[in-house]
This record gives structure tokens, C-alpha cells and sequence, in this order.
């Protein structure tokens, strides 16, 4: 509407009128209220729905936005950014608070939840330690100490499949050929190899300027 008001007053209505202040009006007080009341009548309608959070920065200012899918029969699948929170930093603590403070805001505690996320520590915990600070331990402790499915990043999973395969062979392959793949990134040298490998890097090769050694020897001998 910002963009076309005066399109729309030229072709249709010559006394069409629209300021910003008008038009976040319309924005926040109608098309929010009607779409966020048309999302709560979903929620009767299904007891199974999936939170799906990450963090996103502008500027110094960190924000946290909730995104919701759930089924709906008349409806299929529906996909819905339902939140977005700004927090003061991105640690499990402050996450799930936002976390929180969304199904809070809508009553949804009742709900049966999946929690997707990326694969950091901050989300599920390292894989080889017991965490209990992490997301998905606060969510759970949250809603009773219920079973929360975890549903991780399909695409780190499969990247820590193929590094842990990568890991797991015996021998050093030459990366001339898997220029062009990913498997490339995942392919280093042994622990005997890399620090004979490293100490090669340490050594930095400077090419000779034998102009400049004769021009010395030319001065040196001249005195």
C-alpha cells in the first residue's frame, strides 16, 4: 500500500489517502489480529505441533524467532512464523525463555511438541558429554519432564556422516580429484602426517630478488 498509493490515486481513487502511520495501523491492528486469530482457531484442532526456533542478528540487536508447523485436516501441513522476540544474548537460557514466553502467550502448554534446531551444543547438548544446559533439556524440565522429540538439521547430519566416515579411513586421499565435492572438507591428514604438514606451513618461502643482492655486492666492492 506504501508503494502504490499513489498509483492508486492517479488510476482508481483521486481522494485515496495513505500515510506510513495509517498503514502500519492497518498492518498491526487488522491483517495481525485477523491472521493470529485465524492461527489460535487452529490450534483446537491439533494436539501435535513442531517449534522451530534459531537466532538472527541485526546490527547489536539479537532476535529469536518461533516458527510452528502442525496438521491440520482441513487444511494439510501449515507452516507459521508465530513469533519473533528480541533477547538480550543467545544462550539456552535466554532462547528458551522466548521459547516459553510464545506458548505462553497463545496456551499452549497442553500440546504434545517436537523441537527442531540446528546441531550446536546450545540446542541438544555435545553428543559425547551429559548437558543438562541446553535447549532441548530446558524445554523438557518445562513441559514436566515429558518426552520432547528432537528433530536435528537433516543437513548436519548428513555432513557429520560423511566426516565420520571420513574419519574412519586408514589412509590419506589426494584431494586432485574431489575438488569439486564436498567430501573434500572433511579430509585431513593423519596426526603424524599433519605435524610434518604444519611444520612445512611454518616455513615461509621468500623468492630471492638477486638483483638487489648484486646491486649490494657491486656497492660493497666499490668501497
Amino acid at each position: 500500500m506504501d508503494c502504490t498509493r499513489k498509483q492508486i490515486k492517479l488510476i482508481q481513487y483521486k481522494k485515496f489517502s495513505s500515510a506510513r502511520t495509517k498503514i502500519e495501523s492497518v498492518h498491526t491492528d487488522c491483517i495481525a489480529s485477523f491472521t493470529l486469530e485465524e492461527i489460535t482457531k487452529d490450534f483446537d484442532a491439533t494436539l501435535y505441533i513442531s517449534l522451530s526456533t534459531d537466532t538472527s542478528n541485526h546490527h547489536a540487536t539479537k532476535f529469536v524467532p518461533v516458527v510452528i508447523q502442525y496438521f491440520v485436516p482441513s487444511k494439510s501441513i501449515q507452516v507459521k512464523l508465530l513469533n519473533v522476540q528480541e533477547v538480550p544474548g543467545e544462550t539456552s537460557e535466554t532462547i528458551t525463555s522466548a521459547i516459553r514466553n510464545t506458548i505462553d502467550k497463545f496456551s499452549l502448554e497442553q500440546k504434545d511438541y517436537a523441537f527442531s534446531a540446528g546441531n550446536k551444543n546450545a540446542n541438544f547438548g555435545a553428543p559425547d558429554q551429559i548437558r543438562t544446559r541446553n535447549i532441548y533439556t530446558n524445554l523438557s524440565t518445562a513441559f514436566g519432564g515429558s518426552e520432547l522429540l528432537d528433530i536435528r538439521c537433516s543437513a548436519h547430519v548428513l555432513h557429520q556422516e560423511m566426516q565420520t566416515a571420513a574419519d574412519c579411513l586408514p589412509f590419506d586421499v589426494s584431494t586432485d580429484h574431489l575438488q569439486d565435492t564436498p567430501v573434500l572438507f572433511y579430509l585431513h591428514y593423519k596426526s603424524g602426517k599433519s605435524q610434518r604438514f604444519l611444520r612445512i606451513c611454518l616455513c615461509r618461502i621468500q623468492e630471492t630478488s638477486w638483483l638487489l643482492q648484486n646491486q649490494v655486492a657491486d656497492s660493497s666492492a666499490c668501497c
